[in-house]
């Protein structure tokens, strides 16, 4: 899906993955954004590219965990008050209970986007533990 439109690509981005606010850093008329997502198995994985740079802030995820993954290029991200340069050594992991922050897409950059529900990594925790979780998993906020 392509879109050239900020409201249009901030309203699909929610639709596929969370709400959130989306501000060009460049030219408005440059914008575009370009997002092939799929969910199956209660997951959703997508490739998302900006043709300029952007700033996203996402809420706490809440019932959610989201790793993003450039596979080529860099992205600043934030989780709560962690900072994150994502790149193809590093991923980002965001957890439930934290707000979410990413800019980029200053130089051509595909992220690899994969929103795990909570329920979802819970039902697979409990598996291999033989129990309930007692809380939410909490991640450190990047992954090699």
């Amino acid at each position: 899906m392509l879109s050239r439109e900020v409201d249009e690509a901030r309203e699909i981005g929610g639709q596929i993955y969370y709400p959130h606010t989306l501000v060009t850093l460049g030219r408005e008329r440059d914008f575009q954004m370009r997002i092939h997502a799929a969910e199956k198995a209660e997951l959703t994985v997508g490739l998302l590219e900006y043709a300029s740079p952007v700033r996203i802030h996402t809420e706490a995820l809440s019932d959610a965990y989201q790793v993003n993954f450039p596979l080529q290029g860099q992205l600043r991200m934030t989780y709560g008050d962690q900072k994150i340069l994502a790149s193809p050594r590093i991923a980002a992991i965001h957890g439930t209970d934290r707000e979410t922050g990413l800019e980029g897409w200053d130089s051509p950059t595909t992220m690899l986007g994969l929103k795990i529900p909570q329920r979802v990594l819970d039902r697979e925790l409990e598996v291999l533990l033989g129990r309930t979780p007692e809380a939410p998993v909490v991640f450190a906020g990047s992954l090699d």
